[in-house]
């Protein structure tokens, strides 16, 4: 399968979805209180909450594309690219 950007982004939302899930339901299970990252990153902005959640899933879906690219580039350096998937389908001619 290869990578696409659409399966990249959709990853990225559905991980922040996951990750924000496990935070708020589960991590007060384990620590006593919620790990509320969306204020710590509207503090951390000088902003609300609202502008942190909004700026944690900019930050997901932007890692996503990078990974995406990172894990393209790994996956074109071990096939070959397809420069040479071309070669090789004109061999098996």
């Amino acid at each position: 399968m290869r990578p696409s950007f659409m399966r990249a982004i959709l990853g990225g939302l559905l991980a922040t979805i996951a990750i924000t899930f496990l935070m708020y339901f589960v991590a007060p299970l384990l620590l006593g209180e919620p790990m509320d990252i969306a204020k710590v990153l509207g503090n951390f902005l000088g902003t609300t909450r609202g502008i942190g959640m909004a700026a944690g899933g900019i930050l997901a879906v932007l890692l996503s594309l990078v990974g995406h690219i990172v894990y393209g580039a790994i996956l074109g350096a071990v096939t070959g690219g397809p420069e040479s998937k071309a070669i090789e389908e004109r061999r098996a001619a």
